[in-house]
């Protein structure tokens, strides 16, 4: 049999019209076989708006036919589908006579694709994958079993069925924001594996979904609505942050308090959204023609108390909307960010139906978590979340550059601001001569010249001979690099290159200069100190964790920079600057998974206020599993696709 071709948001009568005349190169079922329409659209919402890839579908028997949960990708293609939306190679290793490929083209949102499957004698059970676009390497599919086909006597939604898996392929990033998923990646298969050391690869500006910063419930009565905003930001751990009070308004459908792709209508938002402050942007909405109410909720829910809602906490809104003014807009500042909110999109939020009557509660509260965003209001620049000079309400409107796109615009920043040599300027090594074998080294924290306010801890420094010395690029890591990448500790790494036979001499800088005890560099602090090499042991290297980060370090490319030169002489001070320049990264660990920006839970200092250590997830162990990922978190299958079968015979 032919492989059946793809037809795009047909009707169920032209489908079945196409199937039986042949005329989409499908010559009917096997023998005894029956065929189905598959249709899957893509529902997903404002939240995350991906779009779904080209992919592949089998009628099966045995379970597992696309891959084993629990074990490592089997090389047959799903990498391919899950990292690249690219289904071909998976489709080449199945059967063509029970199994093809749908889609020839991105799935976005409100589109849909139907294709004809079959079920066989001794194929009853069907499994199909599809890409989720705007991540590293999740996909949708069912359970190994598949889907049981001969239960299907009628048009059947089979979503609750699907689930997210993760490939295990290639290292995860935030949903949407990372710099190695499409369309953002320089190339196919662009992103790290899991859990081994290389260099600093991901968005050190990225920030989750909304769903993992707010949780919105609704309660209705007489018309009148309470929504109430809690601060979740620690329980989904990977951005923990206050929020503002709320800036609310009703309003008529043409109404807009700001709008996606324009410039912020007034400096009363970036009011709002740099400091906090939302009194302005209520004064602007109740002079506007088409507002009918507006206010701020200020008041924690339960304590009575006014200011920022922590994580725990919750702000509640009330409000009555009539027929003239049935949508409301809130917003919200992130406060560990620059100009980052919370928000609906523009036309907000439809509380009552056309007719003028109430919607239901649970409408308009699942409307309301599908359509809640993460916004960057372009009015400030963006620093590294929780990790930037000039955010929070302590700030002012004045106190950095504007942004470069003053639009209001979903928060799109996947910038990493250690990348490439140099670590970016986080760090500056500079290695003077002495005497004899004997160099003066400097480290100094530069991070002040950054958007990204780093502390770097103690340095562990060893001389050795051309091996790699503290770690190898690509390769695994030893416990004591990892207590220093996740934990800030350098006792135990330095213990370990103290047993290197090829470690000639060895130390940790510690105290700062100027200072009297140990302790981290803050930025714009430095340490100094001495290093002697031999013409056996020529290379020097160094290490230190730079924080708030997960389990990330910053040390020179293996085998580090040679001192001295082959036959033992000092090299120019210009030549050992050039190598340092050119070797020196920011890495990970690959350890523990990149939560956002300074912001996560269980990165340093944040696990450390709490009394705890190596309390990250894991980034992966290179198999494949079930979604949620444990740090960034993606919405249900049934926010993203919507999946029915229909028998055809």
């Amino acid at each position: 049999m032919k492989r059946a071709r793809i037809t795009r948001t047909l009707s169920l009568a032209l489908c079945c019209a196409c199937f039986l005349a042949a005329c989409n190169d499908v010559e009917g079922p096997p023998t005894g076989g029956t065929a189905y329409l598959l249709r899957v659209e893509n529902v997903a919402g404002p939240v995350f708006p991906t779009a779904l890839s080209p992919g592949v579908w089998l009628a099966h028997e045995d379970a597992d036919p696309l891959f084993t949960e629990g074990e490592r990708d089997r090389g047959e293609g799903l990498e391919a589908l899950a990292e690249d939306g690219d289904p071909s190679a998976l489709a080449a290793s199945l059967d063509p006579a029970l199994s093809g490929r749908f889609g020839d083209a991105p799935i976005r949102p409100g589109e849909s694709i139907e294709v004809v499957v079959f079920r066989t004698p001794g194929a009853s059970r069907l499994s199909f994958a599809t890409m989720v676009v705007e991540s590293n390497d999740v996909f949708l599919a069912p359970s190994g079993a598949g889907i049981d086909l001969a239960a299907i006597r009628e048009e059947t939604d089979v979503t609750d069925q699907l689930q997210l898996w993760n490939a295990g392929t290639e290292d995860d990033e935030a949903p949407g924001l990372g710099p190695h998923q499409a369309p953002r990646q320089s190339a196919p298969g662009a992103g790290s594996v899991e859990g081994v050391i290389r260099h600093f690869e991901s968005s050190t500006r990225a920030l989750p979904l909304s769903f993992d910063v707010a949780e919105i419930r609704v309660t209705e009565a007489d018309g009148t609505y309470t929504l109430t905003v809690e601060n979740v930001s620690a329980d989904r751990r990977n951005f923990v942050t206050p929020i503002s009070p709320i800036f609310w308004a009703l309003h008529t459908e043409a109404h807009r308090v700001y709008t996606e792709g324009e410039p912020a209508p007034s400096g009363a938002l970036a009011e709002l959204v740099e400091i906090a402050d939302a009194r302005a942007l209520v004064r602007a909405a109740m002079e506007a023609p088409g507002v009918s109410a507006a206010g701020v909720a200020n008041q924690r829910v339960g304590t009575g108390d006014f200011g920022l809602a922590r994580p725990g906490d919750a702000f509640e809104i009330v409000v009555t909307p009539d027929a003239e003014h049935p949508r409301l807009t809130i917003a919200t500042m992130l406060t560990a960010t620059n100009d980052a909110f919370l928000g609906f999109p523009g036309e907000g939020l439809r509380l009552l139906n056309e007719d003028g009557t109430p919607r239901s509660a649970a409408e308009v509260e699942r409307d309301a978590r599908r359509n809640l965003v993460i916004w960057d209001a372009g009015t400030e620049l963006n620093e590294v979340p929780a990790g930037g000079f000039h955010q929070g309400p302590e700030g002012s409107l004045d106190d950095l550059d504007d942004d470069p796109d003053p639009t209001v615009r979903r928060y799109d920043d996947f910038t990493n601001d250690v990348a490439g040599p140099g670590a970016n300027g986080l760090v500056e090594v500079t290695i003077r001569h002495t005497s004899g074998t004997t160099f003066e080294v400097s480290v100094a924290n530069r991070s002040d010249r950054m958007r990204f306010q780093a502390l770097l801890t103690p340095f562990v420094w060893i001389v050795h001979d051309e091996t790699d010395g503290f770690f190898s690029a690509n390769g695994l890591q030893s416990p004591g690099l990892v207590e220093l990448g996740e934990d800030c500790l350098t006792n135990l790494l330095h213990q370990e290159v103290q047993m290197m036979e090829s470690v000639i001499s060895s130390g940790v800088a510690s105290v700062p200069d100027m200072g009297t005890a140990s302790a981290p560099i803050f930025p714009g602090e430095s340490f100094t100190f001495e290093v002697t090499a031999d013409a056996a042991h020529r290379y020097f290297n160094l290490a230190s964790m730079p924080y708030p980060s997960n389990d990330m370090f910053v040390a020179l490319e293996p085998p580090g920079v040679a001192l001295l030169d082959e036959g033992g002489a000092p090299r120019s001070s210009a030549a050992i600057a050039s190598d340092v320049q050119a070797r020196l990264f920011a890495w990970d660990t690959g350890t523990e998974a990149n939560q956002a920006g300074g912001g996560g839970r269980d990165n340093v200092p944040l696990q450390n206020n709490e009394g705890l250590t190596d309390v990250g997830a894991s980034e992966g162990d290179g198999t494949v599993r079930a979604q949620p990922d444990p740090t960034f978190h993606y919405p249900a299958p049934s926010e993203l696709v919507r999946v029915t079968l229909t028998p055809m015979n």
